[in-house]
């Protein structure tokens, strides 16, 4: 990140952007990927019509994204009035930080 933040030209920051954009995509992927495998096949063992089967399939991306929409929106507007100082970054950092923690260890104990 501090890479693509500092680096000489606007297209290797583009360039850094997207393959950094990509690689947290393909991780996101792998762990995202069974649910919507799931409502598919749901789905297709219905047997429903074309306009219903895709109308399925648009709602059930609308609801994946709100949340992806709503956080983006949050993080534009703040952003966009104020700018993070180094104080709140590093808090941000630690409580992105102690957030990760807690579902690593959600993750243990449930299991």
């Amino acid at each position: 990140m501090r890479g693509i933040l500092h680096a000489p030209t606007y297209t290797t920051a583009i360039v850094g952007t997207i393959v950094l954009a990509l690689l947290v995509q393909v991780v996101e992927f792998m762990c995202t990927s069974g649910f919507p495998a799931l409502f598919t096949r749901i789905l297709t063992l219905r047997q429903l019509d074309t306009a219903s089967y895709y109308g399925y399939l648009l709602l059930y991306n609308a609801a994946y994204m709100l949340d992806d929409i709503i956080v983006l929106g949050i993080g534009v507007t703040l952003l966009s009035r104020h700018r993070l100082q180094e104080k709140e970054g590093r808090a941000l950092k630690l409580l992105a930080g102690l957030v990760m923690i807690g579902l690593g260890i959600y993750l243990l104990l449930d299991g």
